[in-house]
């Protein structure tokens, strides 16, 4: 597989997290106890920012996105990697881009992709709804677009799910 091909796929699937996220200029708790800048960029403790432009928070963008390719392309096998089609990159790519490379590298649903085992993975994507141990409205959404971008047969495993009110 092409990862030119991925990024670009991946592309508008990153842009769709910009509006409901936004675009903030300014440091912000994203409500997990995490400070995050322009669009949804955590930031680390080797960083400090007090304001950002659109441009800037697009640059950081691109580059949490290179990360996640990076995790990709470490942690899973040759073999895997020539095997998945374009969409399931770019799926990838971004469920990476959110969770980070450590959580990926060590994930079950990095184990069945390198044992081909594609179908199982793909039930893998909603187990990643919690930040700072919480579910959260908008990890479930992004997993369930992320998964649906992945395999679109995975639409009546997300109808029959239930989720308890209490979802953030």
């Amino acid at each position: 597989m092409d990862f030119i091909t991925a990024v670009e796929l991946a592309s508008p699937i990153l842009h769709a997290f910009e509006a409901p996220e936004g675009f903030a200029p300014e440091p912000y708790d994203d409500g997990y106890g995490f400070s995050t800048i322009g669009y949804g960029h955590l930031i680390r403790p080797d960083e400090s920012y007090t304001r950002i432009t659109k441009r800037q928070a697009q640059a950081l963008l691109e580059q949490d996105v290179q990360i996640a390719i990076y995790g990709l392309q470490k942690y899973l096998t040759p073999e895997c990697l020539e095997e998945l089609e374009a969409n399931e990159i770019a799926s990838l790519i971004c469920l990476v881009f959110n969770i980070g490379n450590s959580k990926f590298r060590t994930s079950t649903l990095r184990q069945y992709l390198n044992a081909g085992l594609y179908e199982q993975a793909i039930y893998e994507f909603p187990k990643w709804r919690r930040s700072a141990g919480r579910i959260s409205r908008g990890l479930v959404r992004r997993r369930a677009c992320e998964a649906l971008y992945f395999d679109k047969a995975i639409i009546d495993f997300y109808a029959n799910i239930s989720y308890p009110e209490y979802v953030y």
